[in-house]
């Protein structure tokens, strides 16, 4: 009798694996299906399944994030639906990522960033459309965890992430640079050198590599080129983000839709000199002279070499006009020049 229950036990307990196993093979069947629903179908079952997420990691010891990946693996699978739909799909994933960012277990916040960085990869491989936006609602996760998540990792984590999807796909971004400068610029204050020089090495490949279509945010990237260069702790990274206006002086010269950038009526009768002027070199050249009167003598003696360096090497590109107004500008750091002595930053620039 104890071999026949014994025996009979193992049987129910091979059952119960079997039907356990079934009903596993049964669920990823109606995830992987899911890009069959109909779209308002596909909706509910993101929010039911959200709802099941937050319950088994908010109510449940220890947390169990099995909901949350299938959610992740159903947003993978529909992220190719119509933007309409994709768009009420991922109005319910944000505030849900958001919120489960937050939670305590360091594990899941950064299962989330990097689920968030594997669909923007995801995302990314298809240009927006002009006029739309929803790039930018896309990286607003990425922004708040990457800004408010408590753990180091997670930040650090978040910011390789933004710097892995400029090299791959910045050609691609199109609304989204305001969100992802934004991020950049706060690395700056996290007083964390690690992450400091990550965001830095963001921004610098922006500028290098991905100028031309960034170029909708000027000011923008102009903005976070001054936070490093007055704010960041690394006295490197002041030196390197002054250097960094030579590179951004050169790109804008060389852009070639110009006048697309500026192209309100209010700009109609400007010509290509002037809008370059106004909206480019002059702001440049006044953010140089800001560091030159405000910043320490290093970052003085960097600027007034930068500052030179681009006059020089563009000399040839400016009327005589432009030079007029150059000039007024220059005057005011003459004295800064002559009283503190930086004839000897460099022989070349003179």
């Amino acid at each position: 009798n104890a071999l026949e229950k014994e025996s009979r036990d193992e049987s129910f307990k091979i059952v119960a694996e079997i039907s356990s196993q079934q009903l596993v093979v049964l669920m990823d069947h109606i995830f992987t299906n899911s890009i069959t629903f109909e779209p308002d179908a596909i909706v509910c079952f993101v929010s039911r399944l959200c709802e099941v997420a937050k319950a088994e990691l908010f109510q449940s010891d220890p947390p169990r994030p099995f909901t949350l990946q299938k959610i992740l693996e159903v947003a993978y699978y529909n992220i190719n639906r119509t933007r309409i739909v994709w768009n009420k799909i991922w109005s319910i994933l944000s505030p849900f990522l958001i919120e489960v960012s937050s939670f305590e277990d360091e594990q899941i916040s950064l299962f989330c960033i990097d689920s968030i960085r594997q669909l923007s990869c995801k995302f990314l491989e298809r240009k927006e459309f002009r006029n739309f936006n929803f790039q930018s609602e896309f990286f607003k996760p990425f922004e708040h965890i990457i800004i408010h998540n408590r753990y180091k990792s997670v930040r650090e984590l978040g910011l390789r992430c933004i710097l892995n999807i400029i090299h791959s796909y910045g050609q691609n971004i199109r609304s989204g640079w305001k969100i992802v400068l934004n991020i950049i610029t706060h690395a700056c204050t996290f007083n964390e050198p690690e992450l400091e020089e990550i965001a830095f090495s963001s921004l610098a490949s922006i500028v290098d590599n991905c100028f031309e279509p960034a170029a909708t945010c000027f000011d923008d990237v102009l903005q976070c080129v001054v936070k490093f260069s007055f704010y960041a702790n690394s006295e490197k990274i002041n030196s390197r983000a002054l250097k960094l206006f030579e590179v951004f002086f050169q790109n804008f010269c060389k852009c070639e839709n110009i006048n697309k950038l500026f192209s309100s009526d209010e700009f109609t009768s400007y010509s290509p000199e002037q809008l370059r002027w106004e909206f480019g070199w002059k702001k440049i050249i006044l953010i140089l002279i800001r560091v030159i009167q405000e910043g320490n003598s290093k970052n003085r003696a960097e600027a007034i070499y930068v500052l030179f360096n681009i006059l020089k090497l563009h000399a040839p590109e400016f009327s005589g006009q432009l030079w007029r107004n150059i000039f007024k500008i220059l005057h005011s750091i003459l004295h800064v020049v002559e009283h503190e002595g930086y004839a000897c930053v460099t022989p070349s620039v003179t």
